[in-house]
């Protein structure tokens, strides 16, 4: 099967990250894949060295037309039985393309409805998506959100994110000034963005590492990273909390490090949780659905959103007790084989398959 990704580019942040693993896997699989961007990123040495055909269009702004124009020569010219879209300028431009093209189309649905503002960008979206030959949400909640928009509930399927779970069982041991043993490791993980409940992880810490003289990592960037910086001054935690940026060793990082917190107030299906239980880091999360379509309560602790005192309380229990915080972590990793990138990507290829016959 010949299939054509189109997406932004391939930087930092989640949906970069699931395309350059599923095309890579496709390609493993023995598909043909392709992948269109208008710029590189992190991610792009991976999905080159994994044998994916890369069309670098020419640089053009959000709203420039010409977009559409390229996308639809380029799909004529490659011929894809299926282009699939990631992010909302290629789900506007590139479903545009190839419906111009007569091509079939898939859309990714990474997020939830909470996401989304009534913006202009996002009315056209939801036009242009109710369009799509199928839409693939990663989880209940992103297809229930399409289906109430009006696609076709029919063509609303998910298929979860998958985890490349021999790569993290083979990421190297972290840098030793990043893991100090009279020090325990607590991450966070993702964007910096208002969702991601950032003065509330704050408070927590503030309540637990200066007891604990434990150091946390917040492994990320995005638009709330000067207010997360003055938040680490106002509560004094200089000390035991370093904005360290986006990392490359964050696999490395989960293996090492004594838990994860992750207290968003909404989420898709969050990467950095599954590839928390893939490394058998323990988990602090958020009372939300998304994380309990991933994890019980006996694979982590579940605390409310806006509650820092529970989630301290949460935090100290397992650094205090280990051995439970073990127990939970090597269920939630039995858990987790179930979205193996091979299973996920054939799980995908059956609804191209489906798109492809219609």
């Amino acid at each position: 099967m010949r299939i054509l990704h189109h997406i932004p580019n391939l930087a930092g942040g989640g949906a970069e990250r699931q395309l350059a693993l599923v095309a890579s896997a496709q390609a493993r699989a023995g598909h043909d894949v392709h992948v269109a961007l208008l710029d590189g990123g992190v991610h792009l040495s991976q999905v080159e060295s994994s044998g994916v055909t890369v069309h670098r269009l020419p640089p053009s702004g959000h709203y420039d037309p010409r977009l559409v124009v390229r996308l639809t020569r380029l799909i004529k010219w490659a011929h894809p039985d299926v282009n699939h879209t990631w992010l909302t300028l290629m789900d506007v431009a590139a479903g545009a393309a190839s419906m111009l093209a007569r091509s079939p189309w898939v859309m990714s649905e990474l997020s939830v409805a909470a996401a989304y503002t009534d913006g202009y960008k996002y009315r056209v979206r939801e036009t242009f998506g109710r369009l799509a030959d199928a839409v693939i949400a990663n989880s209940s909640a992103g297809r229930a959100y399409w289906v109430q928009k009006g696609a076709r509930e029919d063509r609303c399927v998910v298929v979860p994110n998958p985890v490349d779970l021999d790569a993290i069982d083979a990421s190297p041991a972290p840098s030793v000034r990043d893991v100090d043993p009279n020090h325990p490791l607590v991450l966070f993980v993702g964007r910096l963005a208002p969702e991601k409940n950032l003065d509330t992880i704050l408070d927590t810490f503030a309540l637990v590492l200066p007891q604990r003289n434990a150091k946390a990592m917040i492994c990320g960037d995005g638009p709330e990273r000067d207010s997360v910086a003055r938040g680490i001054a106002e509560r004094r935690l200089s000390e035991h909390v370093v904005i360290a940026g986006y990392r490359t060793d964050v696999w490395s990082l989960l293996r090492a490090a004594k838990l994860t917190v992750c207290l968003s107030r909404f989420e898709g299906r969050p990467n950095v949780v599954l590839e928390a239980m893939a490394a058998r880091c323990p988990l602090v999360v958020s009372d939300i659905p998304a994380h309990h379509e991933l994890l019980t309560a006996d694979q982590a602790l579940f605390v409310p959103t806006d509650d820092p005192a529970a989630a301290a309380t949460a935090m100290a229990s397992i650094l205090d007790d280990p051995g439970s915080a073990a127990e939970r972590s090597i269920s939630a990793r039995r858990a987790v084989e179930a979205f193996r990138a091979e299973k996920i990507v054939g799980e995908m290829a059956a609804v191209y398959n489906r798109v492809i016959r219609r």
